[in-house]
């Protein structure tokens, strides 16, 4: 039986998703199981690709040391390639915090 984090988490990349094809995103990819990698890519309106590494808690989001140092060095991959790569970091009943990270 899958854990309620991973369901509250699953269910949270599918609504981020739904409301960015909302706001007109064309290519929209959901990655299961992203293990230190990105949740979630986008291509916007205007074109521009987006990745972004999501994280949801019912009360405080939170990303560990080590986690965040992968993610920052795959920020800097993916900028050579002109993606730009974000952390989206949500506590229930809150408005999203977005950090971009290159």
């Amino acid at each position: 039986m899958t854990h309620p984090n991973k369901r509250k988490g699953n269910s949270y990349e599918t609504r981020f998703l739904k409301r960015m094809k909302k706001q007109g995103a064309t290519k929209i990819l959901r990655h299961p199981l992203s293990l230190g990698k990105t949740d979630v890519e986008w291509t916007d309106a205007e074109g521009y690709k987006h990745e972004a590494q999501l994280k949801f808690s019912s009360v405080k989001p939170y990303i560990g040391p080590k986690e965040s140092q992968l993610l920052y060095d795959y920020a800097q991959e993916k900028k050579k390639e002109g993606i730009l790569v974000w952390l989206i970091m949500k506590a229930a009943y809150k408005p999203e915090v977005w950090k971009r990270l290159n």
